[in-house]
Parts: structure tokens; sequence; C-alpha cells
């Protein structure tokens, strides 16, 4: 049973979440927070301090030393006990060196990290010949997912990414339905096998974070200008562009997107 305050200190007492709401999986969220002893949740007496925490709905992934996840351990169990919650967990009162989250496989003993079989059942082996808007929008978005899991530059699939983008614009202006078949190029097509198959890479994290990632620069051109945005590892962005001082003809686009280029650099 959860209660809670909504912005016009109206009460609300819950049994059980609705899982079809909007809002739930924010309310989820802050509750699993809460349980875990987030500091941007809890008053000094109920927080639990560790290296690094992760909470993604009903969900939590703590790391640290073994003596802090043994800490940690138990005060997960003294949180749910004190609401009446339970964690879904067989090792929940041991340290462990490697875990499942958020559709990644964790492993703390080889420093690797991969994603689960179970997601990977949801990805195809080979790209289609064709997509419809939704298969793509499904293919798209999990391989995005694993993007981030496993730190791949997403301007490596570029093709495959701006094929999407078209493919959704052309929905938007009504120009193709939903279940519809696009064919796929044969570049494209090489784009999202190159895609599929990084995403079933096992990826080796050495202790203390990701390292030092190349920057991605993206450049794009018009025959009006050209523009280019330079996403670093930090995450710091950095975007340059500017109008052409002269008039080009539209069979010059391919040394326009070349200038382009060598003005973002």
């Amino acid at each position: 049973m959860a209660r809670f305050y909504d912005t016009e200190v109206q009460l609300y007492q819950m049994r059980r979440g609705l899982m079809g709401n909007t809002f739930f999986p924010e309310i989820q969220q802050i509750a699993t927070a809460v349980l875990s002893g987030d500091p941007d949740y809890c008053s000094e007496g109920f927080q639990l301090r560790v290296p690094c925490r992760r909470v993604w709905i009903d969900n939590v992934k703590l790391s640290g030393s073994a003596d802090e996840m043994q800490h940690a351990g138990a005060f997960l169990d003294s949180a749910a006990r004190a609401v009446g919650a339970t964690w879904n967990v067989d090792e929940r009162h041991t340290a462990v060196q490697r875990c499942s989250f958020i559709g990644g496989d964790w492993n703390h003993a080889d420093q690797t990290i991969k994603c689960t079989s179970k997601f990977l059942r949801r990805l195809p082996t080979r790209c289609p010949q064709s997509m419809s808007l939704v298969e793509a929008e499904r293919l798209v978005g999990r391989l995005v997912h694993a993007g981030g899991l496993l730190r791949l530059p997403l301007g490596r699939y570029y093709l495959a990414m701006k094929w999407y983008r078209r493919r959704a614009n052309a929905f938007g202006r009504g120009l193709v339905r939903l279940e519809e078949q696009q064919p796929l190029s044969g570049s494209v097509r090489s784009a999202f096998q190159q895609w599929i198959d990084d995403a079933r890479r096992t990826v080796t994290i050495p202790h203390g974070g990701y390292g030092a990632s190349p920057a991605v620069l993206f450049t794009d051109a018009s025959l009006r200008g050209w523009g280019a945005i330079l996403v670093l590892a930090s995450g710091e962005v950095h975007v340059a562009g500017a109008a052409w001082k002269h008039v080009f003809e539209p069979g010059q686009i391919n040394v326009l997107e070349a200038r382009a280029a060598g003005n973002a650099l």
C-alpha cells in the first residue's frame, strides 16, 4: 500500500499500482529509490551511502566493495520489511560479482558486460530485406538501448538511423502506413547488420569506468549551409555551422557534404 500527497495536498492511498497509468512508472521509481536509501529522497537517518546506485522503476543496482554490499543487502531487507515489500532476488543477502540489470549482464569478475540472453532473443540475427515502421521502431529502440549498455558510438550506424528517421517523417506526412513494408538498400541493411552484430558482443570495461571513449562528430550540408555537432566522451556537446557564401547547384551536394566535414574539423 502506498500513500502520497498531490500538488494540492490531497492524500491518496493505493493498494496496488495502476500499471496502465502513464504516471505510475515515476511513482514506482520514487518508491524503489526510497527503499534503496537514495539520499535524493531520504532524510539522513534513512540513507544508504554506496559508491554507485542505479534505480530503474522497480530495479535497483548497487555496486561497491564486498563489505559495502553486505551492509547494503541487510539495509535493503530491513527497509523492505518495514513497509511490507519483498525483493524478487535469490541472492539478496550476498554480495555478488555478476548480476543482470535492465537488459545487461554485468560481470565484475572479468570486467565485462553483454546483453542478457532474454534481451538478445528479441533481436534478429540477420537484418531483413524490408521492414514496416512498426518493426523498425521496435528494432531501433532495442538497438539504441543495447548501444547505451555497451557504450556503442551511434554515429557508426548513421545510415540505419537516417533511414528510420526518413520513414518516420514520411509516416508523419501521411505518405506511408505503419504496417507497410519498406525495402532496405544494401548500405542500410549493412548498417543495421553491423548494429545487430555489435549488440551481441561482449564488451570489456576496465575497473573505474568505461575509460576515454572517442568523440562522435555529426556533419550535414544543404545548398544553403552546413552544420556539425561534436559529442565528447564527457557528454559535452559543441555545435557549429554557417551559411554558404556562394550559390551552389543541386548536383554539387556531394562536394558540400565533404566541405561540411572539413569545416567541422
